[in-house]
């Protein structure tokens, strides 16, 4: 038998022994399940807000590449998916 396989069986027979242990085992790796949840999810959320964010930042780019070649602002504001109201600011000087 594979050592680290028998090592495992071995652990786990001594941890059954006492409910105790046993209780508290289980309930550090429920607490490590959970953590490596929380962590993969809160990962995957920071994820789509970047890849939102740069999305935002991309169309406010190409906006500013159609004013510059005197574009209207319906037209861009339709092409591009931003809003009215957003295009007009990204016209006024700074």
């Amino acid at each position: 038998m594979d050592p680290t396989i028998r090592h495992a069986e071995e652990r786990l027979a001594h941890l059954s022994e006492d409910d105790m242990t046993r209780m508290l085992y289980e309930a550090r790796e429920k607490a490590q399940r959970d953590r490596i949840s929380f962590l993969k999810d809160a990962w995957e959320e920071g994820r789509e807000t970047g890849w939102e964010s740069g999305q935002e930042s991309a169309k406010a780019e190409i906006a500013l590449h159609m004013l510059q070649e005197g574009m209207d602002l319906r037209t861009i504001a339709r092409l591009t998916g931003l809003s009215p109201q957003r295009v007009r600011q990204l016209a006024e000087p700074k």
